[in-house]
């Protein structure tokens, strides 16, 4: 409930103190600093996930990710975490070059995917976003989150007949199967064409998974 999330919010700034703390104990009494680094990483990184979730402030909520990166920078979720904030935040060239970085080392994070084409919408990158979802939809014909964003980019050129070309050939290798990321990408062709009916019952069937 709210005051135990106050409460939470209210300590976090000792919880950190006490975890930093720790780290320097473990570099003089023989311990583990690697472990104990990667638990105030871990705690910076729900400080900065409690203060988004209730109280949001990018700027402070930006703080703590960065510094949960300092002491685990190879966790991908906090490179997300800040993405996310560079777009509330209008730093779309940021966030697009966060979400670029995360597809570089797992290509079918579904996050970023979005991420990356809500920063190419919102700049106005229509041929940016189709050439570069075409590429990772070629290079893993199961990824749906990038055939998606592919539909939703030809809609936004008004060219759903190419989007329809593309869920054919699709369909043509699948057969009438309902994979939840092929249904989301039906439901997403019949929204954009204005058949709700359609739309329901393909999301229905992607919700289902």
């Amino acid at each position: 409930n709210d005051s135990w999330v106050k409460y939470l919010l209210s300590i976090s700034p000792y919880i950190l103190t006490s975890q930093f703390e720790a780290i320097e104990r473990a570099k003089i009494d023989g311990g583990s600093p690697n472990e104990e680094k990667l638990l105030y990483a871990e705690y910076s990184e729900e400080a900065g996930n409690l203060i988004m979730r209730y109280e949001p402030n990018p700027v402070e909520a930006s703080t703590h990710y960065q510094e949960a990166m300092k002491y685990n920078p190879n966790r991908l979720q906090l490179v997300l975490e800040l993405a996310e904030l560079d777009y509330i935040q209008g730093n779309y060239e940021e966030a697009e070059a966060k979400a670029s970085r995360i597809m570089k080392i797992e290509q079918s994070n579904a996050e970023a995917i979005k991420l990356l084409g809500e920063c190419l919408l919102v700049k106005g990158e229509l041929e940016k976003g189709i050439k570069g979802f075409t590429r990772v939809f070629k290079r893993d014909n199961t990824n749906f989150m990038a055939l998606g964003e592919l539909i939703i980019f030809y809609r936004h050129e008004g060219n759903l007949d190419t989007a329809k070309k593309i869920l054919d050939r699709v369909e043509e290798r699948l057969g009438k199967s309902s994979e939840p990321g092929l249904c989301y990408c039906r439901g997403l062709y019949a929204y954009f064409k204005r058949n709700p009916n359609e739309a329901l019952l393909q999301f229905n069937r992607a919700r289902r998974n």
